[in-house]
């Protein structure tokens, strides 16, 4: 059936607000953002065939005015995207989702503290 994950920052009760998260499926890789308005920006990720079989860092970083969708593996940290223009800022929960019934392995997770603007 393919797979259909989320991993990033989503309000489950109002998923198109505010929020920043990869999204996959067996085809592509996106960078998903959207404002506090619903309005989305997109950016499609080039996958490394790598991420399949290892353990991989997927980041979100979340600060005013930008997010950085970025990966650690064995090739180091990676900047796959940035959006400046769609990025929110209500408060958000961590949305790790697999909606298709095969297995995802978490190694853990980590969330760090807020970027507070001056």
């Amino acid at each position: 059936a393919g797979d259909n994950r989320i991993i990033g920052l989503r309000n489950p009760g109002a998923p198109t607000r505010g929020a920043a998260y990869f999204w996959g499926d067996s085809v592509v890789l996106k960078a998903v953002s959207y404002d506090n308005f619903g309005n989305v920006q997109t950016t499609t990720l080039t996958f490394d065939s790598d991420w399949a079989a290892k353990e991989v860092e997927y980041i979100v970083n979340w600060e005013p005015g930008q997010i950085r969708f970025q990966v650690n593996d064995s090739d180091g940290y990676q900047t796959l995207a940035t959006h400046t223009t769609r990025v929110g800022s209500f408060p958000l929960a961590l949305d790790i989702n697999n909606a298709v019934a095969d297995n995802m392995d978490i190694g853990y997770v980590i969330v760090d503290k807020p970027v507070i603007a001056s």
